[in-house]
């Protein structure tokens, strides 16, 4: 059966609707704390980005809340990126914390050390309840794998589907948001609405599961 029952927003949920290109998984809800951990190289799709790209990718992941509680790292390889360019990107994604980094897959692997340091041992409380990974790079699937060991709701934001690999794809549990394509790759808009903080971000639409 691939009848879905709609489940209900609240009202302040329902305000937070930009449009119907916004992914509704993606709202802010003040009770989380959210972990965003973005490859900058990864979703300009270069490492060294026009400043028309830079804009075009800060803006529409404005469609992506961002919550009080919430945390940004943002990271991209400055030995390969222009310096008018550094100086576009800190002043797009400010306030998030700027990781500049060297060598191959530098800005990775600073991201994925930030994210681990967010993940306490097995038993105790977590520091955060959901971590929102902007890239479709492979080399993240294993701390999405770390989240979802803890119990942790993990997100994906992708440039594109070319750019998603399909091992970290199967392996998040939570929404999968195009930016190309403005939308959730994995969840319904509007006609089957997914509230936040709901727990359903585990289950996809039996429409889109490729």
């Amino acid at each position: 059966d691939n009848t879905r029952e709609p489940l209900l927003m609240t009202p302040a949920q329902s305000q937070n609707i930009s449009g119907l290109n916004t992914c509704t998984c993606m709202l802010v809800n003040t009770d989380l704390r959210r972990l965003f951990l973005l490859d900058l190289d990864n979703l300009h799709g270069s490492g060294c980005p026009s400043i028309k790209n830079i804009k075009w990718v800060r803006e529409t992941f404005s469609a992506i809340k961002y919550g009080p509680q919430d945390l940004m790292y943002s990271a991209y390889n400055h030995h390969y990126t222009q310096n008018f360019a550094e100086f576009e990107i800190a002043f797009a994604w400010s306030p998030a914390v700027l990781r500049p980094a060297t060598g191959p897959d530098g800005a990775d692997h600073a991201l994925i050390a930030d994210g681990q340091s967010f993940l306490n041992p097995p038993g105790l409380p977590n520091r955060i309840d959901e971590g929102v990974i902007g890239s479709g790079d492979h080399i993240f699937t294993s701390l999405a794998h770390q989240f979802k060991e803890r119990g942790i709701t993990g997100h994906l934001i992708v440039r594109d589907t070319a750019t998603l690999s399909k091992r970290l794809q199967k392996t998040a549990n939570g929404c999968i948001y195009s930016l190309n394509e403005q939308r959730c790759l994995r969840h319904e808009h509007l006609n089957g609405v997914i509230a936040p903080s709901q727990n359903n971000c585990s289950r996809p639409s039996n429409k889109r599961n490729n």
